[in-house]
């Protein structure tokens, strides 16, 4: 009933609040067991040096590019948006911790400050010092086959996040279809099928199951397809 006159109307963008929200999601994520780089064994991070993209929306027409990597005892936070609050392109280095079950403290060089934090689904509410209520929504990437940024992707299935293998639903020498689930990952809490994104037939697999794979890692490898006419006729 009151939660326009709760979330925060600011016209600025609130870009401490994205940054607290970002390493509290983070921190809870690693205190709840969630299997991926950024949990901790023995009191010691794994893959010391991490990196993580993640994609939000703010209201109804800001969709925010969030990179987070992880440097020894901090976090560098790197925000790029271009929405009705203007430009946004800012990298901010901090320090996080959790207090209690939905509490963070961050700090910014010298600067401290406490934020209350809680995770809905994919909904992250922080309030501030001042009782200001931001919320955003994590925007769940696309599985498939492809990356735009990588030549030859479409040869591959690449892990779109941190995450476990539960398992592969292929072999090497596998025929498979598009739409065809090859691989069960589980990310953000949740299990994702990504799926073949067209006819092909698999060459290798990578990984095991159980294995705590990073973002980016090939996970199937297709055999290439002949040049046009190359195929005999059997």
């Amino acid at each position: 009933k009151f939660r326009d006159d709760l979330i925060n109307q600011t016209k600025v963008f609130p870009k401490d609040d994205f940054v607290a929200a970002l390493i509290g999601n983070i921190l809870s994520e690693q205190e709840h067991g969630s299997s991926g780089p950024w949990d901790k064994a023995d009191n010691f991070r794994l893959n010391y040096h991490q990196k993580r993209d993640i994609e939000l929306l703010y209201g109804e027409d800001s969709e925010i590019t969030a990179t987070v990597e992880y440097h020894s005892n901090s976090y560098e936070v790197k925000l790029k948006a271009s929405s009705k609050l203007g430009e946004v392109d800012v990298t901010e280095t901090v320090s996080g911790r959790k207090i209690g079950e939905n509490r963070v403290e961050i700090q910014y060089g010298d600067r401290v400050q406490f934020y209350d934090f809680v995770r809905e689904g994919q909904d992250l509410y922080v309030v501030d010092s001042e009782g200001r209520v931001t919320n955003m929504k994590i925007k769940l990437p696309k599985f498939d086959t492809t990356d735009a940024a990588s030549a030859g992707a479409k040869n591959t299935i690449k892990s779109p996040l941190p995450g476990t293998i539960v398992k592969f639903e292929c072999q090497p020498g596998d025929a498979v279809e598009a739409g065809q689930t090859l691989v069960i990952l589980k990310a953000m809490k949740k299990e994702h099928k990504l799926q073949a994104g067209e006819d092909a037939i698999v060459e290798e697999v990578f990984g095991q199951e159980g294995e705590v794979v990073a973002h980016g890692k090939v996970l199937v490898k297709f055999e290439k397809k002949p040049e046009d006419g190359s195929e005999s006729d059997e």
